[in-house]
């Protein structure tokens, strides 16, 4: 079962968000283990587990010529097995999910047909990695660069332009440093 609240503003610029939710799973399958000790993996139901949580989000929209775009959001999430045995019991799955997430984006446009955007993000996951593992709470910088004149286009992109190590859950590790470009014509 899913419920969620939320409610939407915008006027002029200004674009406001914000949502309460909470899902409520019932015979849930996931592998656990019950301890970290215990290095085998054993599939097992999960009786229920409650997912609360909120979102809020703010965007401003051409407020200046050269600023078509800043916009923040931050998602919450808390995730509790029953309290019975079940709990004290490891997840590989179901619990594993990010508590805290902040994203900020901007558009800079530079000039009438170039801009830069960056955007920022921070993730917090409910679970800590095994020692030695990559951590799975980071923070990531992409940086974008348009070029638009006429029916062309071109970019250039640059993804975790901190060469942040992480991974997501599970310890499957993400790249490190990455680029792209293209480039497009309009026909």
């Amino acid at each position: 079962y899913a419920y969620e609240l939320g409610a939407r503003y915008g006027r002029g610029p200004l674009e406001l968000g914000a949502a309460l939710w909470q899902r409520e799973a019932i015979d849930l399958i996931d592998y656990v283990r019950d301890s970290e000790a215990d290095t085998t993996w054993q599939p097992r139901n999960v009786t229920e587990a409650t997912f609360r949580g909120f979102e809020v989000s703010a965007a401003l929209r051409r407020v200046a010529p050269w600023l078509p775009l800043a916009k923040v959001s931050y998602n919450y999430i808390d995730a509790a097995l029953p309290t019975n045995g079940e709990s004290a019991r490891i997840s590989r799955y179901a619990l594993d999910q990010l508590r805290h997430q902040l994203i900020a984006t901007s558009i800079v446009q530079l000039t009438p047909g170039i801009s830069v955007t960056a955007a920022y993000r921070y993730a917090d996951r409910v679970s800590d990695p095994p020692e030695g593992a990559l951590p799975v709470d980071y923070q990531l910088l992409d940086l974008r660069l348009d070029f638009r004149r006429g029916r062309y286009r071109a970019f250039a992109e640059l993804t975790n332009a901190l060469d942040a190590e992480y991974s997501q859950t599970n310890g499957v590790p993400l790249p490190g440093r990455w680029g792209r470009f293209g480039a497009g014509v309009r026909l």
